[in-house]
């Protein structure tokens, strides 16, 4: 009985002794490179929730403040959008839809576009879907979502260089797990669903742990082989080809609103007869993503409306 206790014993102090070594041997050498994907601090992990559907979606009446190129307030509506309530349709609804652009990175409310043309078209309601990080991909199956729901008119999907990388694979910015399409035979097939909760999930719901180098890199580990990245070729051009015949059927219009030049996309739209909108402009913060200032919402906001304007999809006139 004391020899068993003994090697009890032994083997607990062995591992707590292997702990403690591969927890210094983490910081010491890893540093705070084994915490990549978990210390993400983004608008994703502090507004967001986990989704099994579209893999992250805004939490339905949050507000917080939150820091990028400057401070700006957050608050979202009882669906989530950052957005006003909308109500049962009385107006002719226009649905924009887009990532962290239409979402309104680095700018109050007030200053997106999607409130300043609602200001020019009090005959119509305008109503903002932009979630910060979505793909294309993402963007499709909120609008199948919520359609039936809010039942638009027009529908924009803006387009930036980074959707076709969005659209290819299943995890993006730094760990978070998506839904992503494959074509099969010439049709979209959805994959990847019940999307993974991401790695910054587990963080946020359970940070302590994560003060541990040892245990983040575990995990990092684990995350690599339960649940690996996935790249496939691009869909992007099939999934704005089938999201216009969706919304054909249904008696809507798409309209593309190019953020970044895409000469491949361009292409696609007069094939397809979809039309477009060039919305490349020099008011953007400086940076990687270049998100549009104030400025750049002022001139979205007129580049749509006169664009609405001259080929006669509204009637109002300043």
């Amino acid at each position: 009985m004391k020899k068993l206790l003994f090697w009890i014993i032994s083997i607990v102090m062995g591992l707590v002794f292997a702990c403690f070594l591969g927890e210094g041997g983490c910081r010491l050498f890893l540093n705070t490179r084994c915490l990549s994907g978990f210390l993400h601090y983004d608008e994703r992990n502090l507004l967001y929730k986990y989704d099994k559907e579209l893999g992250w979606f805004p939490i339905s009446g949050e507000e917080h403040y939150y820091t990028g190129s400057r401070k700006i307030f957050v608050k979202n509506n009882s669906v989530g959008f950052r957005d006003r309530d909308h109500g049962p349709k009385g107006k002719p609804r226009i649905i924009f839809l887009g990532d962290s652009f239409v979402w309104g990175y680095d700018v109050e409310q007030k200053e997106r576009f999607t409130e300043k043309l609602q200001k020019l078209l009090p005959d119509y309601e305008i109503l903002n879907f932009g979630v910060s990080g979505y793909g294309s991909d993402q963007e499709y199956l909120i609008l199948k979502k919520y359609f039936y729901r809010y039942k638009p008119d027009i529908v924009f999907l803006m387009f930036e260089d980074n959707d076709r990388d969005d659209n290819s694979t299943n995890v993006r910015y730094d760990g978070y797990y998506k839904p992503y399409f494959v074509i099969q035979s010439n049709k979209l097939v959805l994959k990847g669903i019940p999307v993974p909760k991401s790695q910054n999930y587990y963080y946020h719901e359970h940070s302590g742990f994560f003060k541990s180098y040892l245990f983040s890199a575990v995990l990092k580990v684990i995350f690599q082989i339960a649940s690996p990245t996935i790249h496939v070729p691009d869909p992007t051009n099939n999934i704005i080809c089938e999201m216009n015949s969706f919304l054909k059927a249904n008696n809507s219009t798409l309209i593309i609103g190019f953020i970044d030049k895409d000469q491949d996309m361009e292409s696609n739209c007069i094939k397809s007869n979809i039309p477009y909108i060039a919305l490349q402009t020099s008011y953007r913060y400086p940076g990687d993503r270049s998100h549009w200032t104030p400025k750049g919402h002022d001139f979205a906001c007129n580049a749509t409306y006169d664009f609405l304007l001259k080929n006669s999809y509204i009637k109002n006139r300043r």
